[in-house]
């Protein structure tokens, strides 16, 4: 399921799909109706039963039992869209775009943030993404860590499973997106902050897209393929260990959440910290997986509010209005660079809830500079953030 179908409190977080499995976190096959819209949402048996001979009793015949014959009646609300349209109702990709519920409009947005970039997986030692149209060089560069890195960290990983009684619990929660910790600290709440959770739930399908596809073009093995010694206390995801996909995420929502309310910055970073050390206690992640999915997630949702501040669906500019919007700047990752051998000796990996607090430090100095101008149907994005801004401001 979505974000936005179960983030309605902290008892109903069941949903948003497992990384172990993974499947419908990219497919969402599963999705009922996002909270504000009631348009398909999965009723009860017993209600689509009475609300089917309600139908029959009320639509089609008349007091007197003839049937009626059946004609069109506008809503009111579609009234008006047709009298300020010439006649069609909703006859813009933009108007429709207004009038959806919030998880079409999330993929709408997601579709317009892949229009924007490029990947390039062609050399076997480093991924990068590119703004699309740019001149500037890749936004995201990931250099590919040697085997030696991750076979140095797998005593790493294996002392860290001393911990697994106490975070168990945490563990089990957090294989679902963890909604409810970003609850615990900014207090979201639906009927306050509905864009809010659109405009997250758009930046996980980005990140969740976005990661994929540098897991795949990286391809490197979980830890309990290096060694049967990890025995991870979840079931092994399906796909590639680099970078961690939970750790993208977390950084992400936690840049996004920290620029909306920067006095819970600190908190929604040592959050993801936790979130993303906890899949290396589980035995599915190595510490440099974390480490690159913090830096790349922390970047990718520059990237998105970037593109909110940009022009809006009518070509108006949005801005950040009173949130300082942080700079989008290269983000290169070299694990040669984080991990760093002791004296000749073996690779040491450095402590994350420690190096989150250095995470712009990581990101390269150099600005991507103005974002390449979009297509005609861009905009949505920034129609997003700017209701979302409002939400907080």
């Amino acid at each position: 399921m979505s974000l936005l179908t179960s983030h309605t409190s902290h008892t109903s977080h069941t949903s948003h799909t497992s990384h172990t499995s993974h499947t419908s976190h990219t497919s969402h096959t599963s999705h009922a109706a996002p909270a504000g819209g009631g348009g398909g949402a999965i009723a009860s048996p017993l209600m689509a039963d009475a609300l089917l001979s309600s139908q029959i009793g009320l639509d089609h015949w008349t007091l007197d039992g003839q049937r009626r014959p059946v004609t069109a009646h506008p809503l009111p609300l579609q009234r008006r869209l047709a009298a300020a349209t010439g006649g069609a109702v909703n006859s813009t990709p933009r108007a429709r775009f207004r009038g959806m519920d919030g998880l079409p409009r999330a993929y709408v947005c997601l579709s317009e943030l892949m229009d924007r970039v490029t990947f390039d997986g062609s050399t076997a030692s480093e991924a990068r993404l590119s703004l699309r149209g740019a001149t500037s060089g890749p936004i995201v560069r990931l250099r590919r860590p040697e085997h030696a890195v991750f076979d140095a960290q797998l005593e790493t990983v294996h002392a860290l499973s001393a911990e697994r009684s106490e975070r168990a619990t945490e563990i089990l929660a957090q294989m679902v997106p963890a909604g409810t910790w970003w609850t615990s600290i900014v207090n979201l709440r639906p009927q306050r902050h509905p864009r809010t959770l659109e405009l997250i739930e758009a930046l996980l399908n980005f990140t969740v897209t976005v990661v994929f596809r540098f897991k795949q073009l990286a391809g490197c093995p979980r830890p309990v393929e290096y060694s049967a010694a990890i025995q991870p206390l979840i079931p092994t995801p399906g796909h590639d260990s680099w970078p961690s996909g939970h750790s993208t995420e977390s950084f992400a929502v936690a840049r996004l959440l920290a620029t909306l309310c920067p006095d819970a910055g600190p908190a929604l970073r040592q959050c993801a910290a936790r979130i993303a050390q906890n899949r290396e206690v589980a035995g599915v992640h190595f510490p440099v997986d974390s480490a690159a999915g913090a830096l790349l997630g922390d970047t990718l949702a520059r990237f998105v509010m970037a593109v909110g501040a940009g022009l809006d669906m009518d070509g108006v500019a949005v801005g950040s209005g009173d949130k300082e919007l942080p700079a989008v700047r290269r983000a290169e990752f070299d694990p040669a660079l984080i991990y760093a051998a002791d004296q000749g000796g073996p690779r040491r990996p450095l402590d994350l809830s420690t190096w989150v607090q250095s995470v712009d430090g990581l990101a390269g100095a150099v600005w991507v500079g103005a974002l390449p101008p979009a297509g005609a149907e861009a905009g949505y994005v920034a129609e997003l953030w700017r209701q979302t801004v409002a939400e907080w401001s």
